[in-house]
């Protein structure tokens, strides 16, 4: 049973899904190790539902979906959704992340291009990342 995942939801008190998961059973019930966002929409309480158990790159897949057919923008997740590729472009982001940050204007400014563009929107932020990365990279060489 290790092998299998439980994909699940959190719904505040009006129905509205905020948050979809994947993980052990036991993670969909744990407050433990949620971010400040997640806690903000559920400290007037919240309900869980359990979407599927399933082989854990099944169950990958469909969070990924999921949170894709939701809207990143309309959840407090973060990016756990991301392969292997994607981690360490966001590991590379996170670390620039003291000199960068990302208001809301450039997220919404990224989904547009990538509306245009019919791709997603990681895959937006990857193309986006790698040309900063190279950028940063030039500045480096400058000096």
């Amino acid at each position: 049973m290790s092998n299998m995942k439980t994909v699940y939801k959190h719904l505040d008190n009006d129905g509205n899904v905020f948050y979809i998961g994947c993980g052990s059973v036991s993670r969909a019930f744990n407050k433990i190790s949620r971010t400040d966002k997640w806690k903000e929409k559920a400290k007037n309480g919240y309900t869980i539902e359990v979407v599927s158990i399933m082989p854990k790159q099944s169950a990958r897949d469909l969070e990924r979906k999921l949170i894709h057919e939701y809207g990143l923008e309309n959840l407090v997740n973060g990016c756990n959704v991301w392969n292997e590729e994607e981690k360490k472009l966001y590991t590379n982001r996170k670390n620039l992340k003291k000199s960068v940050d990302m208001p809301i204007t450039l997220y919404n400014e990224i989904k547009e291009l990538a509306d245009e563009k019919s791709i997603s929107w990681n895959a937006m932020c990857r193309i986006l990342l790698k040309d900063h990365l190279d950028f940063l990279e030039a500045q480096k060489v400058k000096k």
